[in-house]
């Protein structure tokens, strides 16, 4: 839930035992790329509502994705308070209150760390072909990625809605793919 305290936002959650995004990627490096997608979806959409909530989470990190939860559906979006700068935009660090911009930021972060078990670049990347030579091999997911984790904060999207969008087209065509 979010409340308003005193004009500030504040997301409440429950705390809930399970494995975690981080733990799994640990034992098998990475997802399928459906697999991978279909989780940045929900993360994605979590986000989206939160923000349409008036609020932002500013804590992503695959520490922080409960994957199997008893009695919940999965993934679910926790919070796990990190040094870890990678899933901030480059300019930002931790520092300053959390964004949609941070948000947007990190859930292409950990959509990467899910295609390629590993984060992008700390700046980012420039074109295209940069991500597409870190290892993904789909064009529209190459696309997506160069997007939202563009060098340029002027050349990248604000909110998380645009990767929804690009990764919901790719899912379409693609959700019958996922191994068994």
């Amino acid at each position: 839930d979010v409340l308003d305290l005193d004009g500030e936002k504040w997301g409440v959650a429950e705390r809930l035992p399970g494995l975690t995004l981080a733990e799994r990627l640990d034992d098998i490096g990475k997802k399928e790329p459906v697999d991978a997608v279909r989780y940045a979806l929900r993360i994605a959409d979590a986000l989206s509502s939160l923000h349409e909530a008036g609020a932002c989470h500013g804590c992503v990190h695959p520490r922080g994705i409960l994957i199997q939860v008893e009695g919940r559906q999965a993934p679910m979006l926790g919070y796990f308070p990190s040094d870890d700068t990678s899933y901030r935009p480059p300019e930002r660090g931790n520092q300053d209150a959390p964004t949609e911009a941070d948000d947007s930021w990190a859930a292409a972060v950990l959509h990467h760390k899910m295609l390629l078990g590993k984060t992008p670049p700390r700046e980012g990347y420039t074109t295209e072909t940069e991500v597409s030579e870190a290892g993904v091999t789909d064009a529209a997911l190459t696309a997506a990625l160069a997007h939202a984790l563009n060098k340029d904060p002027e050349q990248r999207s604000r909110d998380v809605r645009p990767l929804k969008r690009e990764l919901a087209r790719w899912f379409v065509e693609h959700a019958g793919e996922e191994p068994a």
